[in-house]
């Protein structure tokens, strides 16, 4: 009870801060925690990306996936910072066609039957075991090397509080074509940062918890013109499959039934998982961000270079990467295909 009461009393201080309070905006060089992973994979993309702020005119399968990925995490925003009786499959649906409509009609319908087959999924998932401490707050603290300071800052999707313990988790919301090997979660930099954030700002959390979406849409369960259900299909939540059975009076005893509920089972469209916070990680987490942000000022000295791989496939700054190895005209292919909303550094031109 004493944890629970000393827990209380930090989230009652840190509910209090506005972002503006817990991230000072820097006059020195910044990392995001979300960056870190760009910074890692290829010091260039994250210059063009983080720096420059260039986005393609013609924008790529990797900026649609972004803007698709931005889309829901906006949903999911809105949908946590409700009381539970408030979190419906109405409030879901519309807010999805708010924040939707830049997007190209088949990621409209997509996203759609994503969040009617989340909200199936979550109805059984959450049962009201935790409350939302916060969404989206940044956080921010300055990493000293032994060449600088990096203003470094993260921004949490959502902070939970789990009622029965009251433990606090740090949550990603996260939408994959296909759900990621259990070695990505084990080695995610990004959500050790949020916690030495955190920790920064007066409160500890216990643990992880990655709630996934696989971009699968969602369909009503069909009802044949016999009266039997349809499992051709798989894209159905287990809840509506049982939930429309139950309705037309069908037999889930049935072996075809059993056997497509296991298909259902073993393939879901959502996912979570949650991980203990290992304390030797986060040890580990504070040493690799000092060496990070010294990386990141050198680059900044000396220049970003590219380091090609299977990434470069789908990067949506290729062709630009291309040019400027080849020795091209950098400006003029800046100038034809993308707009800037950052700065230019005169090294990388």
């Amino acid at each position: 009870m004493r944890y629970i009461s000393s827990t209380n009393s930090a989230i009652r201080r840190f509910k209090k801060k506005r972002s503006s309070d817990l991230v000072k905006e820097p006059s020195t060089i910044t990392l995001r925690a979300s960056q870190r992973m760009t910074l890692r994979e290829c010091p260039r993309k994250y210059y063009y990306s983080n720096v420059a702020g260039l986005r393609s005119l013609t924008p790529s399968i990797e900026q649609r996936a972004f803007s698709f990925g931005t889309a829901m995490h906006k949903v999911l925003e809105g949908f946590y910072k409700l009381p539970n009786d408030r979190r419906t499959l109405k409030y879901l649906t519309s807010k999805w066609r708010s924040v939707s409509r830049d997007l190209d009609d088949e990621h409209k319908e997509l996203g759609l039957g994503m969040v009617r087959g989340y909200y199936d999924w979550v109805s059984v998932m959450d049962s009201g075991r935790f409350i939302t401490i916060s969404s989206e707050k940044r956080l921010g603290m300055k990493v000293k090397t032994p060449i600088g300071d990096v203003q470094f800052s993260g921004q949490m999707d959502s902070l939970w509080l789990e009622k029965q313990t009251g433990k606090l988790y740090i949550i990603d919301h996260k939408t994959y074509t296909n759900f990621p090997s259990d070695h990505f979660f084990n080695n995610n930099p990004q959500m050790y940062s949020y916690l030495l954030l955190l920790q920064k700002n007066g409160l500890t959390a216990s643990g992880f918890i990655f709630n996934i979406l696989r971009k699968v849409s969602h369909v009503e369960p069909a009802v044949n013109k016999d009266g039997s259900l349809s499992i051709r299909n798989a894209n159905v939540s287990e809840k509506s499959f049982v939930e429309t059975a139950e309705r037309c009076g069908i037999d889930l005893a049935d072996p075809r039934y059993a056997e497509f509920l296991d298909k259902i089972r073993q393939f879901p469209a959502y996912k979570r998982v949650e991980q203990e916070i290992i304390v030797s990680k986060l040890k580990q987490a504070e040493r690799e961000l000092q060496v990070e942000a010294t990386a990141l000022l050198n680059f900044y000295k000396f220049g970003f270079y590219s380091v090609p791989g299977d990434h470069c496939a789908y990067c949506s700054f290729k062709h630009l990467c291309d040019v400027q190895s080849s020795g091209g005209n950098v400006r003029e292919t800046i100038e034809k295909n993308y707009s800037v909303s950052g700065t230019l550094l005169e090294t990388e031109l």
